[in-house]
């Protein structure tokens, strides 16, 4: 079966004797849509040309594109019902409907140079002009994350030393300056890392932790 297949449902009318095969399903992504998102949908009826079929929900919107492809924008993270008609002369026959899941945005993995923690020399850390934000590598899609703050901390032979909390995602001249003042075994933590999701909402990443080698 194909991976990407969300459901197929079968339908038998009451009043006619015949069973119907429905797909729906999200093309070349995991079969799970997300908050804030137009999300892609195929939806395919057996032996039915694509104009003769519409897609309902109930939970956000469909807009049809093109063909049998629709973009759902849902409104809250739940399991959501989607109902495909058949148009007919006098009203429309239900063939088919399903649940699909629905999440939010997931937090991003923050990284620095690629870095997301460990044993650095100095240098390389200096050389970094920022934090970058990406979706977790599980969802398989391709989203954008913007870092609205991040807090330094340095702790030295177990002592705090330093602490700041920086605005925007870059690492700013008193940071560079800081790191470049750091001595071997120092600890530097770039925590309380904030993003904004494209759903509007902030989220947060796990913090990053580096030992100067």
């Amino acid at each position: 079966m194909n991976s990407f297949l969300l459901f197929i449902c079968f339908i038998i009318t009451a009043s006619k004797s015949f069973s119907q095969q429905v797909s729906l399903s999200l093309p070349n992504r995991p079969q799970v849509a997300y908050v804030g998102l137009d999300n892609p949908i195929l939806c395919i009826a057996e032996n039915i040309s694509c104009d003769s079929i519409y897609v309902t929900t109930d939970n956000g919107s469909l807009t049809k594109v093109n063909g049998c492809r629709y973009l759902y924008r849902p409104l809250t993270a739940s399991n959501t019902r989607i109902t495909v008609f058949k148009r007919a002369s006098n009203n429309s026959l239900i063939l088919s409907e399903c649940i699909l899941e629905v999440r939010n945005i997931p937090d991003p993995v923050a990284t620095i140079g690629g870095y997301n923690g460990g044993i650095i020399k100095k240098e390389t850390l200096k050389s970094q002009i920022g934090i970058a934000a990406t979706p977790p590598p599980s969802i398989g899609l391709d989203l954008k994350y913007r870092v609205e703050s991040y807090a330094v901390t340095v702790i030295r032979k177990n002592e705090l030393f330093f602490f700041t909390i920086v605005k925007g995602y870059f690492i700013t001249e008193e940071i560079h300056k800081l790191i470049d003042s750091l001595q071997a075994k120092d600890v530097i933590l770039f925590s309380m890392i904030t993003a904004l999701k494209a759903d509007g909402r902030i989220g947060n990443a796990a913090p990053l932790e580096f030992r100067i080698e």
